[in-house]
């Protein structure tokens, strides 16, 4: 029998693995602010489960309020913003609004599997853009004009991107979105990362792609900075008026709207953002200075530093198989690391190194311990 979809290998692995790690480098979030006990106390505020199963006026009131709480966040309309189930679905949700069989959609390569599955399911001819750690990451936008086409729909990317961490600044941003605007081509981005570029000062450089683009689209969701990876609470911007409707249009055959609980604690999420981020960068700090001090002395592989973010790509040395390598780490020493060939990225791993210090300490030294094994 043929697959009727194509198996989306990276989740499936990722499915596959809780419980079977004791030193976790594959996260790519904040640990959920759940575990942080009486500390958020403000935050786990009970909630009375009355309201979250209506449907009435109180539902669509806590709806309002996080659709209001997300546009305040982009300084656009509450009428530019549509809730989404997380990230992950933001990226069909999307799709499955602006592309139809056969338009082509252009992919950034290496990438988050399910941004080139899904157009894929949904039809779509599929071309790809390169991103080259030799060019720390970044798009070419001559390149990327040069793989336009008549048939091109639109252009999805990441920001910042995954797997490497890597940051689109504004200005390239703003040239991206001019090429593809004289061609009628949306620039789609996922930028469920972005909300880790701490400094004020750099966010004029880190600007979502709705808030600066004619024709862009932007998602992100509670999920990576803010610790609330549970509530799946997401959210898309746009400010392209066909855009915007067709994406409305969308959520009504995906799941009309979001459950009132996930819009309730989406809108707490935000309304704890500065807290949350200021708990996600301390994070950030500590896990990158360990990461740091460990690289610098393990000269055998080469960490790729992240612009931002809790991961970044770390290369093996040559002619190391990824996944073996993951697997020998894992049962050896029961720490996780993601296999770079599930990004795109063979002989390397993306490293996470948002987990408390100690269990950083302990993975990084599990891997210095697993290059031992390795054939000179």
């Amino acid at each position: 029998m043929t697959t009727l979809i194509p198996p989306f290998r990276y989740m499936a692995w990722a499915q596959s693995l809780p419980g079977k790690a004791r030193l976790n480098l594959a996260q790519s979030g904040v640990s959920d602010v759940v575990e942080e006990g009486d500390s958020w106390s403000e935050f786990h505020d009970s909630l009375s489960t009355a309201p979250l199963c209506a449907r009435g006026p109180s539902g669509r009131a806590i709806h309002e309020e996080f659709l209001a709480a997300v546009a305040r966040r982009y300084g656009v309309s509450p009428n530019e913003v549509v809730a989404s189930l997380g990230a992950s679905l933001s990226i069909l949700h999307t799709l499955m609004a602006l592309v139809r069989p056969g338009e082509r959609v252009l992919v950034e390569q290496p990438a988050y599997e399910a941004l080139y599955r899904a157009p894929a399911v949904l039809g779509a001819e599929i071309a790809r853009l390169p991103r080259r750690a030799t060019h720390r990451w970044q798009i070419d936008p001559d390149e990327l004009e040069g793989l336009l086409t008549p048939n091109t729909k639109c252009v999805l990317l990441t920001n910042l991107h995954n797997p490497s961490g890597m940051l689109l600044e504004r200005s390239l941003l703003e040239d991206i979105g001019e090429r593809c605007a004289r061609r009628g081509v949306f620039v789609l981005v996922d930028e469920v990362y972005l909300d880790f570029v701490f400094d004020i000062g750099e966010r004029s450089f880190a600007m979502p792609a709705a808030n600066v683009l004619e024709t862009g689209v932007s998602w992100s969701s509670s999920t990576k900075c803010f610790g609330v990876s549970a509530a799946r609470a997401g959210w898309i911007v746009t400010r392209h008026e066909a855009a915007l409707a067709a994406i409305k249009d969308a959520s009504r055959y995906l799941h009309v709207e979001v459950p009132v609980a996930t819009a309730l604690l989406g809108h707490r999420v935000l309304t704890h953002a500065d807290a949350l981020t200021a708990r996600a960068r301390s994070c950030s700090e500590a896990g990158l200075n360990t990461v740091e001090a460990w690289a610098e002395k393990e000269r055998r592989v080469l960490w790729n530093r992240p612009d931002h973010g809790l991961c970044g790509v770390l290369r093996l040395p040559r002619d190391t198989d990824a996944m073996a390598f993951a697997d020998r780490l894992l049962e050896d020493h029961g720490a996780l690391v993601v296999p770079g060939d599930l990004f795109e990225c063979p002989g390397t791993v993306r490293l996470g190194f948002g987990c408390p210090t100690h269990e950083l300490e302990q993975g990084l030294a599990a891997i210095s311990s697993t290059l031992d094994t390795l054939r000179p």
